[in-house]
């Protein structure tokens, strides 16, 4: 099953956690959890977020450069910083939110693989780190190779 031209040859060796999640066993062949949220946070909300994401960013570097208070009155000053801070706050809390569906996706091949009669345990990876790497792309959905 696992071994070569088995069925499932391409998980062997190697911890393909992303792809369980992704449903994409061609590009996501590694345990890179790394933005994968984003798969979860669709349609509106996607629109919504990419927006923000970018108005956050404008409102970051008006802020950086000394624009976002420049000609401003107090109120206007106030109301700049609390938009920020909202949008920000908004974000996150989708983020955390599409990132707990990440997480049961984990947990539910976890328990599969932990609780299967066929399935025994080897061992544990431990992987380097990712500090620098960017981020993987969302890859399209195209199923096992």
């Amino acid at each position: 099953m696992y071994g070569p031209g088995g069925g499932y040859h391409f998980f062997a060796g190697r911890d393909a956690s992303r792809a369980f999640v992704s449903g994409c066993f061609r590009e996501d062949l590694t345990w890179d959890l790394r933005g994968l949220e984003r798969m979860f946070i669709t349609g509106d909300a996607r629109k919504e977020d990419d927006a923000e994401a970018k108005e956050i960013k404008l409102l970051e570097a008006m802020e950086r450069d000394g624009k976002l208070e420049e000609g401003l009155g107090m109120h206007e000053k106030v109301k700049k910083g609390g938009r920020l801070r909202w949008l920000k706050r908004r974000r996150e809390k989708r983020q955390q939110e599409a990132w707990s569906k990440v997480e049961k996706q984990i947990h539910h091949w976890d328990g599969f693989f932990r609780n299967h009669a066929r399935y025994f345990y080897v061992g544990t990876v431990v992987h380097p780190s990712m500090d620098g790497e960017p981020l993987r792309e969302l890859c399209q959905k195209q199923g096992k190779p």
